[in-house]
């Protein structure tokens, strides 16, 4: 007898989305769209998956003018929400956020200028059995150079 799956995941939906824009493709509003679809799919792999998953990272990719967008997405307090001791107020969103342009300048909240993927959210380990992974501004920006000289 097959053991029922502990959670059952949308179709064709990858735990990390990742979207690569082609302006030359595009129907007008699609973007909107799109980027609408990546956000339904951060809420559900936060919602439905009862806390395995911690973080949802999405990264769009645009090749006109190119830039990076980078967001981090987990369960947030949400102030519109009461809360009570079987359910707490908290929501799928993002609190942070990259953007870096075509010559590498990265754009983020000042009070976070590193990407930071905290230890906890990847390993079901104590806390303090390793250290979150960190990339800096420098980092996000040689990276994105890099993923520019590859795109036509």
């Amino acid at each position: 007898m097959q053991k029922p799956p502990l959670f059952e995941k949308p179709p064709l939906i990858p735990p990390i989305s990742t979207f690569l824009e082609t302006p030359t493709s595009q129907k007008p509003g699609s973007k909107g769209l799109r980027n609408h679809r990546l956000h339904q799919d951060a809420h559900w792999w936060s919602e439905s998956s009862k806390g395995r998953t911690r973080m949802v990272i999405i990264i769009q990719i645009s090749k006109v003018p190119k830039s990076i967008r980078i967001e981090l997405w987990e369960m947030i307090t949400n102030v519109n929400q009461p809360g009570t001791r079987s359910r707490p107020n908290k929501s799928p969103g993002f609190q942070y956020f990259y953007v870096i342009d075509h010559t590498g300048d990265v754009t983020h909240k000042d009070d976070h200028p590193d990407l930071v993927i905290p230890y906890s959210t990847i390993f079901d380990t104590g806390l303090d059995a390793g250290t979150d992974i960190t990339f800096s501004k420098a980092q996000l920006s040689e990276w994105a150079l890099h993923v520019f000289l590859g795109l036509p």
